[in-house]
């Protein structure tokens, strides 16, 4: 890795972490003392969304340039 990419590594980690542990506790927050749902309830939803919000935030970090012949993905049909 290049002077400096570790860290902003860590960043980008560190912000997919902080985003699923707030939208955890945001569920938590929300259906159980608000809705009054049982505990189990964001349990379930967290353990569903928070893996997906982490997916897509770090693909846009690894997969963030457009597509194209520049682009880390190739759309079927084009050459590099």
């Amino acid at each position: 890795m290049p002077d400096g990419a570790l860290g902003v590594e860590i960043f980008r980690f560190a912000c997919a972490t902080g985003a699923g542990f707030l939208l955890s506790v945001g569920l938590a927050a929300i259906l159980t003392d608000l809705a009054g749902y049982l505990s189990s309830a964001p349990v379930a939803l967290a353990s569903i969304l928070v893996p997906v919000l982490n997916f897509e935030v770090l693909r846009k970090f690894v997969f963030g340039a457009p597509m194209g012949a520049n682009g880390p993905l190739c759309p079927e049909g084009e050459s590099r």
